[in-house]
């Protein structure tokens, strides 16, 4: 898969193959793996580095991924799809908020690229203009609503995290 570049953003985006340069390609590329370690094949983007701010780094990094999402409900996937697409944000988010831990796997893990190619697999599957423009009607509004799900989960994880490490403070200063 080759990586986008911000000039390329929007160029041939509105159409329904496969390949073309879109805003989920850039995000997944700027979030997951643009820099590539000298002397391995490991890629990483972003998402890890920003994973480093406890908190808020996690909190960044899925607002972002939710943008894959977004194009994805605006162009008709599946909710089959969309439920992964959130999935996968969530997860990266969970395991995100572990220190050190959380941002080895998502070196690993690439929730960003993941969602794009299940978009790019998604938008290849043959559908008639009709098909698709009801698809579309139907994807938009379950992905608001699937966003805003994503949204009060990474909330609670935020949450969870904080009573969390006030557990464990108050346990050492006992």
């Amino acid at each position: 898969m080759s990586n986008i570049t911000p000039g390329q953003i929007g160029k041939g985006a509105d159409k329904a193959g496969g390949n073309e340069r879109s805003t989920s390609g850039f995000v997944a590329s700027l979030m997951d793996d643009f820099i590539r370690i000298p002397g391995t094949d490991i890629r990483l983007g972003l998402d890890p580095i920003l994973g480093l701010f406890p908190g808020l780094g996690d909190t960044v990094t899925s607002l972002v991924g939710l943008a894959i999402i977004n194009e994805a409900g605006r162009r008709g996937v599946s909710r089959k799809v969309l439920i992964a697409m959130a999935l996968n944000i969530l997860a990266n988010a969970a395991v995100g908020s572990v220190p050190v831990v959380g941002d080895l796997f998502s070196v690993w893990f690439k929730s960003n690229r993941r969602n794009h190619d299940l978009l790019q697999k998604a938008m290849s599957a043959q559908m008639s203009p009709a098909e698709r423009a009801k698809a579309i009607r139907h994807a938009g509004s379950f992905a608001i609503l699937l966003i805003a799900g994503v949204i009060l989960g990474v909330v609670l994880i935020i949450i969870g995290s904080l009573a969390l490490l006030k557990l464990v403070i108050g346990w050492m200063s006992a």
